[in-house]
């Protein structure tokens, strides 16, 4: 639901004033969930919480696109340091949020966590504009019925949006494998179920991890080199996805120690992450910049597919992992078919994106494909 509806608005009333709103809505809802009372209203914090932030990729995909407007290279190194950035703040947030929630409690961190949007909300003001040279410069046509029709016409209608979603939808269950990862350590090594759930954070440092070391080459290669790297990076991750399953068979246990066990789980969940880093970060907004005023539209959309997949497999992973002793090698082979899916969804999707839009040329994926046969001074002169 609030997919479906932020992209709208950041492309309408302009991403610096969504953004300025969001965070100061942000903070309101925070103080609303620290005097919380019961389920119902922790609730309503919960989703609001969530509302609001999820409000801000979209719109930094909108600003840099059109500072970078005609520099491919510079929206991409952009791209890059957002989701640097997104994934640090999360490596950092874990581990203080867990040792200021078991000194003082979880009200208390709400309390002091008004500080983050307040703080966003001051440079968002102080030195972020929607365009080089407007301060406020929304890029859509209002929020009118038959702009909507037409703004959903062009994402919806796009061939290329549906492969980049579905590839994400792939991506996004490694992003979001966390809410399964204490589970998974405490069930596979029997470790105590708070210390599982903080070692949970290794997640975090393979998606930043991958961010940092792939997504700077990604940055610096060419297009045929870049689709190269994301096919060697999906088998990485798939290879460490059936790696975990192994780790997770019952008979497993009675040749290595839970420490050497849980070792190898966290090596393997960060590798698993750490491929994975580029698809999901760098290069879904890629194509978000390439939808004109819609460009909010596509990139909140991309993720709403993504996380009605995730949702529903899940929910599927869940009732195969509590099915017998093989639950969790079901759950990973799972996993693994989703994401050999995903991989050859983004291959076929990066083949036709730079054909259409990135590239100068309209090369096929036979060309493209030939191209990478022949060798380099053959390459360079084709």
């Amino acid at each position: 639901l609030v997919k479906a509806i932020n992209g709208f608005v950041g492309d309408s009333f302009g991403a610096r004033r969504t953004m300025a709103v969001s965070f100061l809505l942000q903070a309101a809802a925070l103080f609303l969930y620290s005097k919380g009372e019961g389920a119902n209203s922790i609730g309503v914090g919960n989703m609001l919480l969530e509302y609001f932030n999820s409000v801000h990729w979209p719109c930094m995909t909108i600003v840099l696109s059109t500072h970078y407007l005609d520099n491919k290279e510079g929206l991409e190194a952009g791209v890059m340091v957002l989701g640097l950035s997104s994934r640090a703040g999360a490596l950092i947030g874990i581990p203080i949020v867990s040792v200021v929630n078991s000194l003082l409690g979880w009200r208390t961190v709400a309390s002091w966590s008004i500080v983050i949007p307040l703080l966003g909300l001051f440079i968002i003001l102080g030195f972020v504009n929607d365009s080089p040279s407007k301060r406020i410069d929304p890029q859509g046509k209002g929020l009118s019925f038959q702009g909507i029709i037409g703004s959903l016409s062009n994402v919806l209608g796009s061939p290329l949006f549906w492969l980049m979603a579905f590839a994400q939808a792939g991506n996004g269950l490694v992003r979001t494998c966390e809410r399964v990862l204490g589970g998974f350590f405490s069930e596979t090594t029997s470790i105590d179920d708070n210390k599982a759930g903080g070692l949970t954070a290794v997640l975090s440092g393979g998606l930043l991890a991958g961010v940092l070391i792939f997504g700077a080459l990604f940055v610096k290669i060419e297009w045929e080199a870049k689709r190269k790297l994301v096919r060697w990076l999906y088998l990485g991750c798939g290879l460490a996805s059936a790696m975990l399953g192994v780790c997770s068979l019952p008979q497993f246990e009675n040749y290595v120690s839970s420490s050497v066990l849980l070792g190898a789980e966290l090596i393997l969940v960060f590798l698993f992450a750490m491929f994975v880093g580029v698809q999901y970060y760098n290069i879904p907004s890629l194509l978000a910049s390439t939808f004109g005023e819609n460009k909010g539209l596509c990139s909140a959309y991309i993720d709403g597919v993504a996380y009605i997949c995730t949702s529903v497999f899940w929910s599927l992973f869940s009732v195969i992992v509590d099915s017998g002793d093989y639950g969790w090698v079901c759950g990973w082979a799972l996993l693994l078919a989703i994401v050999a899916c995903a991989s050859l969804s983004m291959d076929h999707f990066m083949v036709r994106f730079w054909a259409e839009r990135w590239g100068n040329a309209k090369d096929t994926k036979e060309e493209i494909d030939s191209k990478e046969s022949l060798l380099p001074e053959e390459r360079a002169s084709v």
